[in-house]
């Protein structure tokens, strides 16, 4: 990583920092509440607590407006900031005409952008349409797999293996994972942004197959299979991270192969906010379909493969190919 990048990555984090709810250490989703002396909490904290845990003042009923509309622009922020040839920072010009495309649309370059041009050229300034060009002939060459692991945030979070009750800091939890969840505990490599594994799991009533899989520049995550005492069959699959970090991930299960089979996609979690006796946007199939569908096979076993995938870094690559 570059100073540049460090410097962005720094600024982000410092704001991510100061819109954390200082109880949940989570990003407010909803109203923003703040103290008498200003300190702001999210809503479902605030009516936790009666005073301030910061200065133990009283809470007023006044919204941090402020506070409200940059967590709302949280990530827009993140991504103008981390990837500044995004769309997210192109202006269009209005009555001018580009030369290349013959249009009324003109991409103004970022700041980045029109550095680079000054720094290859020779300090003599080109337009956008040469961004990626060397003395206007040899193309540049891009690194499209490049991504930053997310930043790890603050607090406990617990152990969503079996009837573990521990609550432990990131550091913390993966200790307690390699030393006591050993033989459930799998370290990977992967570099390009997308995790995929294979297994067959024992169709037994009621059983719990939770897995904690650690993912190189990805995170720690929990993949739950659980059959409840009806027979019927949910999964989840959980990051050791913030909300707003889980947003980067989307995940698919499929249970069965082939026809006799069924996918669940959807966003990843973070482990901190889930509660299985209310959850309904996950892998759910009842004991008559997976009865229909045959997808327990003779051996009492059936098959269980899952990905996780980084989602915001197949859109930074086509922002990457618009350029080229």
């Amino acid at each position: 990583m570059s100073v540049l990048e460090e410097t962005r990555q720094k600024w982000y984090d410092i704001l991510e920092n100061l819109l954390e709810c200082p109880v949940c250490c989570e990003i407010p989703k909803n109203n923003i509440l703040q103290c008498a002396s200003g300190h702001h909490i999210c809503i479902s904290c605030r009516y936790q607590l009666q005073n301030c845990p910061i200065c133990k003042n009283h809470f007023s009923n006044t919204r941090n407006f402020f506070a409200e509309e940059m967590a709302n622009k949280l990530e827009e922020i993140m991504i103008s900031l981390m990837y500044p040839t995004n769309k997210i920072n192109r202006r269009i010009l209005e009555n001018k005409i580009c030369v290349s495309t013959q249009t009324e649309k003109i991409f103004k370059a970022s700041v980045e952008v029109q550095t680079r041009n000054i720094l290859i050229c020779n300090n003599k300034q080109t337009q956008t349409y040469n961004t990626w060009m060397e003395n206007g002939s040899t193309r540049k060459k891009i690194d499209k797999r490049k991504f930053h692991y997310p930043k790890i945030g603050k607090g406990n979070y617990p152990c969503c293996l079996g009837s573990c009750t521990m609550s432990l800091s990131f550091e913390k939890i993966v200790e307690h994972l390699k030393s006591t969840h050993k033989d459930v505990f799998y370290e990977f490599k992967e570099d390009n942004g997308v995790f995929t594994q294979n297994c067959e799991l024992e169709y037994m009533i009621p059983r719990d197959h939770d897995l904690a899989v650690y993912v190189r520049n990805m995170g720690l995550f929990f993949i739950n299979i659980r059959i409840l005492h009806t027979g019927d069959l949910r999964g989840m699959i959980l990051l050791v991270n913030s909300a707003s970090a889980s947003k980067h991930f989307t995940f698919e299960i499929t249970i069965g192969l082939e026809k006799r089979s069924k996918t669940y996609s959807g966003m990843v979690k973070t482990c901190r906010l889930v509660d299985w006796q209310t959850m309904d946007d996950c892998l759910y199939i009842n004991n008559s379909e997976i009865q229909q569908k045959e997808m327990v096979c003779q051996n009492g076993t059936f098959n269980c493969s899952f990905s996780i995938k980084r989602s915001n870094l197949t859109e930074v690559n086509d922002d990457f190919e618009n350029h080229e």
